[in-house]
Formats: structure tokens, sequence, C-alpha cells
């Protein structure tokens, strides 16, 4: 178990390496209280980190399967509460839990927030919730790449392994080899987007959070606005971005390194692309008739509204293109989306794309041994191979996911909170898209935003970003003695 806390410790050294950065933009806008703030902090943290590292060193080794959960639990719950300790010695969050929803918020990338009137939060603030979203985005990958597809949580398939996988011996190794073949690409994609949206005219500190956000797929806007006053340019930037996101880093490698066979193979982003095209046109069927309340919009205007929220629900960010516009469309269909998310092995939150590609294919199946009987037909989705056992973990993962909607559901609707904005919030919140249910706010009776919750509800909510990000399966597995006996 020590090689747990070792690991641990190289992470809070990356993040006390992040932490130091806020304090430059804090200076260059004038914000000098901030910096010490920063640079201390920082300063503790890198204090622990190299603790850790000094006194656990010589114990590294590959972790077993639990001790990789149980680093991923410490990685969810405790990176936030580092993370946390500036913004609440900034004052502008009223308690120590506060400033820890707001730091979970930003590394699941679930981008909801308690601050209001967001003209007066420090810059230094907004860029370091920035930067949270974006760490925990590549936090996510590496979980993804390095703990759920080789242990198939919840069905996750192993053979993107093959595009990033090292052999190495111990943890420390497999983490910095993947590490080098995944986030280059992550943090290229980053620099692109903001640099395009610079060109678009937009600050630079609104290119690097929306650059962040659309990335990681987070919901965090340094404005606090939507897309709506900004150029047709920089929304199609951010959409683009967001989109990127939502699919695969193994999709995106193989672009990136030429392999268009392995590429083309990739179903996944083509049905994920598809799945867009109809819900923009959806969405577009809406605000042209203004079902979203407002007026109508012209066709043209209707349509690329609609694409740019189509991008935005599929890939769980949550960034509106223009105000409460995400209730164009009817309710039911929109949970129903944001609980799918976007593709395997991306920044997106919800149950996952392949994973109903899966369902769907053991569906047919069905079907067709309903007229051959004794038929024997392979199970594919692209290149990936579906046995039983993955199948039965992907329909098992599913009803767990289900069961976390109905107990946070029932758990906020004790805590006061009303059913309709409850199955939201929770719904939001578990798939790491919460900032769809404040856009939601004008259509849902008896709404209250995330500030008005008490800190109960507030609790269960940071507990379904943790969960939503972990997996449903990867938190239930802990609990269970026969995982830990075996």
């Amino acid at each position: 178990m020590l090689g747990i806390f070792y690991l641990f410790g190289l992470v809070l050294a990356a993040l006390s390496g992040a932490m130091a950065t806020p304090s430059l933009v804090a200076a260059a806008h004038q914000e000098y209280e901030l910096v010490p703030i920063f640079l201390i902090s920082a300063a503790l943290l890198a204090f622990i980190a190299g603790g850790l590292i000094f006194a656990l060193r010589g114990t590294e080794r590959r972790l077993k399967r639990y001790e990789a959960l149980v680093l991923c639990v410490m990685l969810w719950t405790l990176v936030p509460l580092f993370a946390a300790v500036p913004l609440y010695l900034s004052s502008h969050l009223a308690t120590p839990f506060d400033a820890y929803f707001e730091s979970v918020s930003g590394f699941t990338t679930t981008g909801v927030t308690l601050l209001n009137a967001m003209e007066t939060v420090p810059r230094a603030l907004l860029f370091w919730r920035g930067m949270l979203e974006w760490l925990g985005g590549a936090a996510t990958l590496l979980m993804l790449l390095l703990v759920f597809a080789p242990a198939h949580i919840g069905g996750t398939p192993d053979r993107p392994l093959r595009s990033v996988e090292t052999g190495a011996r111990t943890s420390r190794m497999r983490i910095i080899g993947t590490a080098g073949r995944v986030l280059p690409l992550y943090a290229g994609l980053t620099g692109m987007c903001f640099l395009m949206l610079a060109a678009a005219g937009l600050s630079p500190l609104q290119s690097v959070g929306l650059a962040f956000s659309a990335v990681s797929t987070g919901g965090f806007n340094v404005t606090g606005q939507s897309l709506e006053n900004q150029s047709i340019f920089a929304q199609a930037v951010v959409t683009l971005f967001m989109f990127v996101g939502a699919t695969s880093i193994v999709w995106q490698r193989a672009l990136a390194t030429r392999r268009w066979q392995a590429a083309r193979q990739h179903r996944e982003s083509y049905w994920l692309l598809l799945s867009i095209m109809v819900v923009a046109l959806l969405f577009a069927y809406g605000f042209y008739k203004g079902a979203d309340g407002s007026v109508g919009l012209q066709p043209a205007d209707a349509v690329w509204t609609g694409l740019v929220s189509a991008v935005s629900i599929i890939s769980t960010t949550g960034i509106e293109v223009r105000e409460g516009g995400f209730a164009a469309l009817a309710l039911p269909l929109l949970l129903v989306l944001v609980l799918v998310g976007g593709g395997g092995f991306s920044t997106a939150g919800g149950i996952r794309l392949f994973r109903i590609g899966a369902m769907a294919l053991q569906a047919k199946r069905e079907l067709n041994r309903l007229v051959h009987p004794h038929g024997v037909r392979s199970a594919r989705i692209g290149s990936q191979d579906y046995d039983l056992q993955m199948l039965k973990a992907v329909w098992v993962s599913f009803l767990a996911f289900v069961a976390a909607v109905s107990i946070g559901t029932l758990g906020l609707a004790v805590a006061g909170v009303s059913f309709e904005a409850s199955l939201i919030a929770i719904v939001a919140n578990l798939a790491n898209a919460g900032a769809i249910y404040t856009g939601l706010g004008a259509s849902v009776p008896f709404w209250i935003s995330y500030a008005e919750m008490g800190t109960g509800a507030q609790a269960i909510l940071v507990l379904m970003m943790i969960v939503g990000r972990m997996e449903v399966l990867g938190v239930l597995a802990l609990f269970n003695l026969y995982f830990w006996r075996s």
C-alpha cells in the first residue's frame, strides 16, 4: 500500500507546480493580495509532496487492481481538497466546504459554481478554476487508460491500450509512458484552441478559459455568460473543440500519427457525429418555433444555434450559446442525451456511447436468435470484440448508473429540493455536466440554484460528481469484500 502514497505524492507535486501559475495571472491583473496566497499554498503542498516522495522512495512497483482503485479514490477526493485551499483563503467562498465544492466541480469537469457576480471575482481565481478543469480532464484520460481499461470496469474495452501501453514494470513508469503518449496531444489541442480564440478577438484570459473548458468538456466560463455575444468564428472554435473533447483520445492519436486504418475502424466517433447531427436538427426546430420561451429564430440562425447546443449537450460541457436555450428540447430527451454522454476514453461524462453500442449490439443478437436459434455470430463494434463477460459488465454498469440516479434523486428530494429539480441536478452532476442544470433554471418548477441548496444537498452533489468520474462500478468494487479477497 505504500506505493499508493508514493504515487500520490507525485500527483501532489504536479499540482503544486500548477498552483503557482495563477500567481502570475494575479500579478498581471494587479490582484496582488492573491499572489502570496497561491505561492504559499503551492509551497506547502510541495513540502507535503516532497515528504511523501522522499520518505517512500523505493517502495514503488506495479500496483495491484484494488490499489489502483484506491489511488483513484484518493485522486478524486483529496486532490480537490488541496486545490480548494487558495479558493477558500481568497475569501470569495464563505466556508471551507464551499471551496471544496467548487474545487471538486472543477477537477471532475462538472462545471457548476457557487460563485455569483462573476465580474467581481478575481481573474486569478477564475484562471485556477479553469486550470483545475483542464487537469481533471487529463487525470480522467489517464485513469481510463491505466486503471479502467485493464480491469474491464464497466465493460471498458482494452483494445485501445495497444497504442499507449508501455509494458513498464512499475506504475510510475507506466504513468510516465502513457502520459508521454497522450498528454502532449491533449495539451496541443488546448494550445490550438487558445490561439484560434485569441485570433477571434477574445482576451487572453477568455481564450485560455474557454480552451480549458472546451477541450476538457467542462462547463466553467470565465465571464459567466453564454456564447451568444461572441462572434460566429469564436462559437465555431469552441464547438469544434467541444466535439474533439468528446471523442476518444485513442482516435485522436490515430489521426495524429496517421494510422488511417485504425482511425477508420473507430466507429464510435462516427456514431457520435451522427448523433450530434440528429440532435442539432431537433434543437434547430425548437429554436425556430421558440420552444425555449424566446422569440423564434430565422432558419439559418436556428440551425447554427442548434448545432452548437447539440455539441455542448452531448459532450456534457454545458456551455450555452443562447440563454436558457437548452429548454428548446423536450426535458426527457435532454436528460437521456446527458446520461449517454460522449465517447469512451474521452473527458466527456455519462454512460458513454460504447456502452450504448454494446447494449444495442446484444439486443440485435437476441432478436436474431429468435429467427436463427443455433446461429453463431461474432460480437464486434469496429475493431473491438465483445464477449459475453464484457456485455454483462456493460449491462451491470448501466443498471448501477440508473440506481445511482434513483438514490441520488431521493436523497436530494429528502434534503428539500423539489423532485423535478432533484432529478435534473443528479443526472447532470452524475454525468459531470452540472452546468446544464443552471441552464434549465427558468423552465423547471420550484428550481433553486446550487448556492441556495443546503449543505446536505451540496454534499450529495459532490458525491455524485466523484462517483460519475470514478464510474459507479469502480466505487462499488471498493465495498465488495469478495473483490478485496480476490
